[in-house]
């Protein structure tokens, strides 16, 4: 396949917890963004899985917008500071360092079961691990990346990467990974790839 201009929109696949039933209820009770899903379930009893300050402490803390009923699973050993679980704890946000043996559905909401001990009742559960991008073909063509937390395509306001007449939007681009964000860098992709090839024709001026 030949072009002179791209642009590549081929997202992101976020890394479901590797628990028995992640897979089934991905997106039907396990969830991995706040913003698109904390409203619906907000004022319930929620679940966090993550580890460490950031992944795990930061996306509880940052559910309390949502809920005050929160639960910080770590699946294992939770790796947070003292100042962390400190912070969690004048929230009353409970860590289980349990290990996750299964996730099923129950009611209008879903069960963690543990390697020992009774069960946890949620509405929902949150995840926070890592992403990382569709394909190889921004690696394959050269392109920088942000950063390795985010996988985004590192680029400039109108989507244009390092590699000549390469632009990227959406996922990949590692902003705010929401549907109306993805379709506005698509508009200004295209726009500016369409000046990019008038310009390469001469019809308008570089």
């Amino acid at each position: 396949m030949k072009a002179k201009k791209a642009i590549l929109a081929s997202g992101v696949r976020d890394h479901l917890p590797e628990i028995t039933g992640a897979a089934e209820l991905y997106g039907r009770g396990l969830y991995q963004c706040p913003y698109c899903d904390g409203w619906e379930n907000r004022d319930e009893p929620l679940l966090i899985y993550g580890r460490g300050d950031e992944r795990g402490g930061g996306m509880a803390l940052e559910l309390t917008q949502w809920s005050r009923q929160l639960t910080l699973c770590t699946d294992g050993p939770g790796d947070l500071s003292p100042a962390m679980l400190k912070r969690l704890e004048e929230f009353c946000i409970l860590v289980d360092e349990r290990k996750i043996t299964s996730l099923a559905p129950d009611g209008s909401g879903l069960r963690a079961d543990f390697s020992q001990g009774p069960p946890r009742f949620a509405r929902a559960m949150f995840f926070n691990t890592s992403r990382s991008l569709q394909n190889k073909f921004a690696q394959a063509l050269g392109c920088q990346h942000a950063t390795d937390e985010t996988c985004g395509i590192d680029k400039n306001l109108q989507g244009r990467t390092n590699v000549p007449g390469l632009y990227v939007a959406g996922d990949a681009s590692g902003d705010a990974l929401q549907v109306i964000v993805a379709a506005a860098e698509g508009a200004a992709a295209g726009m500016s790839l369409n000046q990019e090839l008038l310009q390469d024709a001469g019809v308008l001026a570089s």
